[in-house]
């Protein structure tokens, strides 16, 4: 089982979760979480699955709110 230490660096290991937590603290961690406008912003502009999974990745982390 893998502690909170691992989890969080693993939740930053994926260049997509780094982008979105960088809009967040962009946004003084008030911004919105809807995938769909976090999409907007990123590059490429991702499909709103991949945003929810990297997003599910960085709650189970504890690094987002749940």
């Amino acid at each position: 089982m893998c502690d909170d230490a691992e989890r969080q660096e693993y939740a930053r290991s994926h260049p997509l979760r780094v982008m979105i937590l960088a809009l967040i603290v962009q946004g003084g961690g008030v911004r919105s979480l809807d995938p769909e406008d976090l999409r907007q912003e990123l590059p490429k502009h991702p499909a709103v699955a991949v945003i929810e999974y990297h997003l599910r990745v960085l709650r189970d982390a504890k690094l987002l709110p749940a």
